[in-house]
């Protein structure tokens, strides 16, 4: 007798369509996540957010503007991968291989949107990893979440154009001459439209424009509503292919927003028709009531709104020149103000004199030293009375002579002392008093003060403030610190100041 024992066949449940998309998606998400070139290129972005902002200190719309440009590099390198998983159906062999898988192309590709959320949440990393690079510094100014929007929103632009690219053109050259196009656009752009439309500045990926005051109305938020409908009209361009009622209905709304935010952004900016700088603007942004005022050591600082942790560094360049000047002598130490250089406010305290000083502060070695020069500078001219420009000539390009005068050793000897390397300035004739030029016998004469203990050098101009203030000339003033008398400007040097 025989037995025939048939062999079950094994059955294999063929999964959803949704479920395989999803398992699909979490698949591709875990390749982009092992990807090298992935996370090499998120270190480049870091790095290059960083170093760009690296000679200056941190304020919040120069860390939007620098990390937004070093987003546009992760989201080149964003659409060549989902470029090439895309394309990954087309290459030899593999055709035929996902002609049988549980999801149509039409799943895949959607599947592959998954790059969008991935990208947007390493670019949120990138944006931290820079700001936590910045510490113990703290960007200044007022803070806007809409002008970080850029570095969160243009990475997930570039995985989505991949995406699209790569079903529309699988050929391996399209991802590289795509990534070639869209640099060559963002770098045109921003110059498309100058004069009296600049509308190409509006339709680049990141704005690059400095606001005009902390604070101040910037059309940041509808910049970011530009961003989303380009997004959006990229992943209808992907999926078109496959869902074509549903991508057009996407796309149209989508283009609807931008021709909506585009506008919005033009008319919102400020310095535009409909919204000019007027005086009463300026009294809302940069004017008296705003400043945030300290007062250190006999001198008063008035920043700006946020940037009041940049009092400090004032401090250092200014505590060392008025700590050197004869108390209750030169009677109320000039204020130091911030204002932007562009738009000039009313003083808050136009009884005294004041030093102005910018929005911009160096944040390392040479450029934090010449920071503190300038200012340093500037102050001491304040204080010294030197002369000004004019009416004829506001930038001071008419120079004079300070030759022979006390005023001019007594500040070249004030800057030098309030710096480290003061010596060095004064031996390389770095130090700057507006228009009052001084000689090589002026900048000894200095030299010789420095070697001084400064409570004999501050006796000595105690008893001679008047003298320091005007253009008198050095005579025998400084004869116990072992400077004695120097020439005056003679005829035929430049004109004396008087």
């Amino acid at each position: 007798m025989s037995v025939t024992v048939a062999a079950r066949t094994a059955e294999r449940s063929v999964p959803a369509p949704r479920v395989a998309t999803l398992t699909l998606a979490i698949t591709e998400t875990r390749i982009l996540v092992r990807s090298v070139t992935l996370w090499a290129s998120a270190l480049v972005t870091v790095a290059l957010g960083t170093v760009w902002g690296w000679t200056r200190m941190p304020t919040w719309d120069t860390i939007g503007d620098n990390a937004g440009m070093a987003a546009v590099v992760l989201a080149g390198v964003l659409l060549v991968l989902g470029h090439l998983a895309v394309s990954r159906d087309h290459r030899n062999g593999v055709v035929e291989a996902t002609m049988v898988l549980p999801a149509e192309r039409a799943r895949r590709t959607i599947a592959l949107l998954v790059f969008i959320p991935v990208a947007g949440l390493l670019g949120a990393l990138v944006l931290g990893a820079q700001l936590a690079l910045l510490l113990p510094d703290v960007p200044a100014g007022t803070f806007d979440g809409w002008n970080l929007a850029p570095v969160v929103l243009i990475p997930p632009i570039g995985a989505a154009l991949g995406v699209a690219v790569g079903r529309w053109l699988p050929a391996i050259a399209a991802g590289p001459l795509t990534v070639v196009t869209s640099a060559v656009a963002v770098i045109v752009l921003p110059g498309v439209g100058t004069g009296g439309s600049d509308v190409g500045r509006w339709l680049s990926p990141v704005l690059l424009r400095q606001n005009w005051a902390p604070g101040a109305p910037e059309p940041t938020g509808w910049h970011a509503a530009y961003l989303l409908a380009l997004l959006a009209v990229v992943v209808a361009v992907a999926v078109a292919r496959y869902r074509m009622v549903v991508s057009t209905v996407v796309a149209v709304v989508a283009v609807a927003l931008g021709a909506v935010a585009v506008p919005q952004q033009m008319r919102h900016r400020t310095g535009s028709s409909s919204l000019p700088i007027t005086e009463a603007m300026m009294d809302d942004y940069v004017g008296p009531a705003v400043l945030r005022c300290e007062e250190h050591e006999a001198v008063r600082y008035c920043a700006l709104p946020g940037y009041q942790r940049w009092i400090p560094l004032w401090r250092d360049a200014v505590e060392p020149v008025a700590r050197a000047v004869p108390a209750g002598v030169a009677g109320v130490l000039p204020v130091v103000r911030q204002r932007d250089t562009a738009y000039f406010a009313p003083s808050a305290t136009a009884q005294t004199p004041t030093v102005d000083t910018d929005l911009v502060w160096g944040r390392h070695g040479t450029w934090a030293a010449q920071s503190r020069l300038d200012l340093v500078q500037r102050y001491v001219r304040a204080l010294t009375a030197l002369p000004k420009p004019t009416a004829d000539d506001p930038y001071g390009e008419q120079s004079c002579s300070g030759a022979g005068q006390l005023r001019t050793v007594v500040a070249l000897w004030l800057i030098a002392q309030a710096v480290p390397d003061g010596r060095t300035v004064l031996d390389g004739n770095q130090a700057r008093l507006g228009r009052l030029t001084a000689g090589p016998a002026e900048i000894a004469a200095a030299v010789t003060l420095l070697d001084q203990p400064r409570e004999r050098v501050t006796a000595i101009l105690a008893a001679h403030w008047d003298a320091v203030i005007s253009a008198a000339p050095v005579g025998d003033t400084l004869e116990p610190l072992g400077v004695r008398g120097l020439a005056a400007v003679g005829a035929e040097q430049a004109t004396p100041c008087r």
